[in-house]
C-alpha cells in the first residue's frame, strides 16, 4: 500500500468507500490490511471534524463518534474470538455507520502485525 503521506483525499476517499462497500455487500476483505497508524488517520477522516470520543470509553476506549452521531470509529484492537478468515491477523478496526442509534454499517479493517 501507498506510503500515508503519499495518498490523495480521492485514494483515501476511496478506500473508506471500499470498505463500506465490502461491509454492504457482506464480503470483508481481510486481504486488505494497513498498518495502524493509517487506520487512525482515516479513522480521523471517517468522523470527520467536532468529532468526539464516545461517552463509553470503557467499553470503547479511544472510539469516536462524528459530530452528527451518524459514524463511529473503533481504533484497532485485539479480536481473538473473530473468524480467522474474516480476521487473519486477529487485530482490527471498526468503521460504523448508525442512524436512530441503530448500526447500519460496520466495516472491518484487518490489521497488520
Amino acid at each position: 500500500s501507498t506510503h500515508p503521506a503519499e495518498r490523495d483525499p480521492e485514494e483515501e476517499t476511496g478506500l473508506l468507500a471500499d470498505l463500506m462497500a465490502d461491509e454492504e455487500a457482506d464480503n470483508p476483505s481481510p486481504d486488505k490490511r494497513e498498518k495502524k497508524e493509517e487506520a487512525e488517520r482515516l479513522g480521523q477522516i471517517w468522523v470527520g471534524d467536532g468529532a468526539k470520543l464516545v461517552t463509553n470509553q470503557k467499553d470503547c476506549p479511544g472510539c469516536l463518534i462524528s459530530a452528527d452521531g451518524l459514524r463511529i470509529y473503533r481504533p484497532p484492537s485485539e479480536k481473538p474470538n473473530a473468524l480467522e478468515h474474516l480476521n487473519p491477523t486477529g487485530i482490527q478496526a471498526n468503521f460504523v455507520q448508525q442512524k436512530d442509534g441503530k448500526i447500519t454499517g460496520n466495516a472491518h479493517m484487518s490489521i497488520e502485525k
